[in-house]
């Protein structure tokens, strides 16, 4: 429990510095939009839609990938792995 909490942590920290350095590399686009009359709360949206846009589509893709290649991942292993069972919850 200990390790995943300082793990989501540690991903919350990257995920708020890359959303940073985004804004701070496009400050000129933003400062365009604030001039022809978007207020702060409208380029607050248009920015915090394009990261939950971003990191949903790469959440899917990333769940895609894993769920499409499991199969095939397993049979290249032929049992050099033990066994990965995943039950249904109910």
């Amino acid at each position: 429990m200990t390790i995943g909490t300082v793990v989501f942590f540690t991903l919350l920290l990257v995920t708020g510095n890359t959303m940073a350095i985004s804004v701070r590399e496009r400050v000129g686009e933003l400062a365009v939009l604030k001039a022809i009359g978007f207020t702060d709360r409208s380029v607050l949206f248009f920015v915090l839609a394009e990261a939950l846009t971003i990191a949903l589509v790469g959440g899917l893709l990333g769940l895609g990938l894993a769920m499409g290649s499991g199969s095939s991942s397993w049979a290249a292993l032929n049992g050099l792995l033990p066994p990965l069972f995943f039950p249904k919850r109910s």
